[in-house]
């Protein structure tokens, strides 16, 4: 009796898994669709995440970006959540999908006035 519970439970441990598939880090589908799962951090504090103008969350996020074969860039944007911060953005030019992307909150943006 032991040894069949024995035998059982390493059946079981080895068959043991999600019984939904892993879901995969990036996709390629048809049309020239993409996607992946982007992680997107912010230091020293969090942020609101927009991608292409819509909300997205707040950092930390692992949020899938996607594009197609008539997109040439995405549009990321972490706007503070204090006042002493500045809006940050990053234009991501696609294809490839980065797998991370940082925000540095306490850094003024550079503008077309900004002196060097």
């Amino acid at each position: 009796m032991k040894k069949t519970l024995v035998l059982f439970l390493i059946a079981m441990a080895s068959g043991c898994g999600s019984p939904y598939p892993e879901v995969p880090e990036s996709f390629a589908g048809p049309n020239g669709e993409n996607a992946a799962i982007v992680e997107i951090h912010a230091s020293p504090t969090p942020a609101w995440i927009f991608v292409n103008g819509a909300y997205a969350g707040v950092t930390p996020l692992d949020y899938e970006m996607r594009f197609d074969s008539e997109t040439r860039s995405l549009d990321v944007s972490a706007v503070p959540m204090y006042g002493s911060q500045t809006r940050q953005s990053k234009r991501l030019q696609v294809p490839p999908l980065p797998k991370r992307l940082h925000f540095f909150m306490n850094t003024p943006p550079l503008t077309a006035s900004s002196n060097y």
